[in-house]
């Protein structure tokens, strides 16, 4: 059994203090991409018929017979597809309105951009924002989902994007055992989806979180034992060029759909569940 140790809390979130941790990232391609999200198959549902239209030919009439939704995937897709990487929030921009598509923020559900979850070691703060993070409503508030982007090329924004959301997972994990504790239901552990867009294409992320690994971050020079592995699945993804995204034809957009789909139903089975706080006072993010 190998044990290390931190000598300073995490500072940048990326691949070294992550080896230092003992998290690992297992890669999934499409040919596993079920097994990811933990189905026996893809689900069926995918884009609706007007969305599979090409982006670069649709007219001011289609426009006018599409949804609020529709309308706005064409307009945030010419957006993202503009942006650089000094301007990159149309990728988050447009992964809000596919998650919106697909109904991510119906029912007890509320939407954040750049929530603050801080993750809190001595006096600093150590945990990353998420540019977008959607979160149950109501006395209390459960981390559901986590989306930014990635800005650059090849692995290493990439593992870079996974290092952050590592951070804004044990920070999710500790605001929700705070809320948990006083109905003394602490969680020994819990796993947090997250979403990276690379430009117009996104990489799907499973973060399982356990207390051990938390101490390890909140108390520096306290011993890791326990590898941590994090689960990363990035579509139509290929060593030789980067991954096609939402801008490509029809068929690689109704693929995209279609893992969407299975994010989706991923969330609702893993998500950690809120707690029974009915007989509590209230409590929000400012009691971190």
């Amino acid at each position: 059994m190998t044990t290390t140790t931190l000598d300073r809390p995490p500072r940048s979130w990326d691949r070294r203090e992550l080896d230092l941790l003992q998290v690992r990232i297992k890669d999934y391609t499409d040919r596993n991409a079920a097994v990811f999200f933990e189905l026996d198959e893809l689900p069926a549902r995918t884009a609706a018929p007007p969305l599979l239209l090409d982006h670069d030919s649709v007219s001011a009439k289609q426009m006018d017979t599409l949804g609020m939704y529709e309308q706005n995937f064409f307009i945030r897709l010419k957006v993202a597809r503009r942006s650089t990487a000094g301007h990159a929030r149309g990728y988050v921009d447009l992964a809000e309105n596919v998650l919106r598509m697909l109904q991510f923020h119906r029912g007890d559900r509320v939407v954040y951009r750049d929530r603050p979850m801080p993750l809190s070691v001595g006096t600093q703060k150590r945990a990353p924002k998420a540019d977008l993070c959607f979160m149950t409503s109501g006395t209390v508030e459960v981390p559901l989902l986590l989306v930014q982007k990635e800005v650059g090329k090849g692995n290493g924004p990439r593992d870079k994007a996974t290092a952050h959301f590592v951070g804004q997972a044990l920070a999710a994990f500790r605001y929700a055992n705070d809320q948990r504790r006083a109905a003394f239901e602490e969680l020994a552990s819990a796993t947090f989806v997250g979403i990276s867009m690379m430009k117009t294409a996104p990489v799907f992320h499973k973060i399982r979180v356990t207390r051990q690994l938390l101490d390890a971050v909140q108390d520096p020079g306290a011993a890791v034992e326990t590898a941590t592995t994090v689960e990363r699945f990035t579509p139509n993804s290929t060593s030789a060029s980067p991954p096609r995204g939402l801008e490509d034809k029809a068929e690689c957009r109704r693929y995209l759909f279609r893992c969407f789909e299975a994010c989706r139903l991923l969330v609702k089975r893993v998500a950690p569940p809120a707690p029974d706080c009915s007989d509590d006072e209230d409590f929000g993010m400012h009691d971190l």
